[in-house]
């Protein structure tokens, strides 16, 4: 792909981005944390400016707690919570579940009540926490688990920092599909003691090729889908361990950017997600990387969780439905569709029969909408939004 187009000079500048990479990291970190979703809550509250944030899974007929975690939120609230099964009372679970059908992301309450103040929507039951804790606004996201259950990650906003503004509710969202994507695998081997065969146990659900190498390159997990299709593909294939890509100059961009990830902590200014495009005939392959990370004491495991795309035997999100996904116009959800298929900005530009200046204007502009500004940061996200 052709070198990512700067954001616009008239997009803001949002200073809560510029810790982005530390959520990332601490979020797939859950993935090895004896303490499960407690360190990435604490870091996600503290990054979006509010008071509490609890995951819950929660199965929906009847609507019960089934497990969960909490930071910020008062022990005696939290234990009358659950004692009094107030989860199949709770007046935001209602709204989450009712507008995530339409609303795939994040849902503010305060932008749905139109001035409404939080608290005149809520039983007597709920008044007491929301007065003692100051509470204004709460935003929610919806997480699809199995049929009879799904998972919901909220934060709540006290006076001090007010209801979440639309901007805010856009960096919530370019979160959303790596959230779910940590959340739906720890689910998978929530009970089970052993990291190693839990993680395994958990890649093996996945239909997308799955698999996770270490810090040297070597792999640890494969699912089942992985190796389906390097046993059919000519373009990689697993050499003493490694993973490796056919093309001499593909397989070193490719260990360059999984060392580069694995080295992530040491400078945090890096972005941490990215992917890479091996070129076929007509269907160009897609391997997207994301950052695992250990966040247990005395601990040095790192990784990389890679996933591939190939549209030969899948196929990629089209514009419609990238479209409906980011809000973007036609002509920019269809600039989108070429990028996940690997076409470069000057590619499109001959494919479409514009300007490359055009082209580069809607990329700025799908930047500007998404928060995102890498062409490869984006191009993940599509995919692994968009099933």
């Amino acid at each position: 792909m052709e070198p990512p187009v700067a954001p616009s000079a008239a997009m803001p500048d949002n200073p809560s981005l510029n810790k982005y990479s530390v959520l990332l990291e601490t979020l797939y970190g859950s993935l090895w944390d004896d303490a499960g979703f407690d360190n990435f809550l604490t870091a996600f509250k503290e990054h979006f400016n509010s008071i509490s944030a609890t995951l819950m899974g929660v199965q929906t007929n009847p609507r019960q707690m089934r497990y969960g975690w909490t930071v910020g939120v008062p022990e005696e609230f939290t234990r009358w919570y659950i004692e009094n099964d107030m989860v199949a009372k709770d007046p935001s679970i209602d709204l989450f579940e009712t507008v995530s059908q339409d609303q795939p992301g994040f849902i503010a309450a305060g932008q749905l009540l139109d001035g409404i103040e939080l608290i005149d929507t809520v039983s007597d039951d709920f008044k007491p926490w929301l007065t003692s804790e100051n509470i204004v606004d709460t935003a929610g996201l919806v997480i699809p688990s199995s049929e009879n259950e799904h998972l919901i990650l909220a934060i709540q906003r006290n006076r001090n920092t007010g209801i979440f503004k639309k901007h805010e509710i856009e960096q919530l969202n370019l979160l959303v599909p790596h959230i779910k994507q940590a959340v739906q695998l720890f689910i998978r081997f929530y009970h089970q003691q052993n990291d190693n065969n839990s993680l395994q146990a958990a890649i093996n659900t996945l239909s997308q090729p799955t698999i996770v190498i270490n810090e040297f390159m070597e792999v640890r997990h494969i699912n089942t889908a992985a190796e389906n299709l390097i046993s059919q593909c000519n373009d990689f294939y697993i050499d003493n361990g490694k993973f490796t890509i056919s093309h001499n100059d593909l397989h070193h961009q490719f260990m360059y950017r999984a060392w580069d990830m694995v080295r992530a902590t040491e400078n945090l200014g890096r972005e941490l997600t990215s992917t890479l495009v091996i070129p076929k005939d007509k269907h160009p392959i897609t391997v997207t990387f994301s950052p695992m990370f250990s966040q247990k004491a005395n601990s040095k495991s790192k990784g990389v969780l890679l996933q591939i795309f190939d549209p030969a035997t899948q196929a990629l999100p089209d514009a419609k439905r990238i479209r409906s996904v980011f809000g973007l116009s036609k002509a920019e959800a269809l600039l989108c569709q070429y990028l996940v298929q690997g076409l470069t900005l000057k590619e499109i530009s001959e494919e479409r029969s514009v300007s490359i200046n055009t082209v580069r204007e809607q990329m700025r502009n799908v930047f500007n909408k998404t928060g995102y500004n890498r062409q490869s940061e984006l191009v993940a996200a599509i995919l692994r939004a968009i099933p």
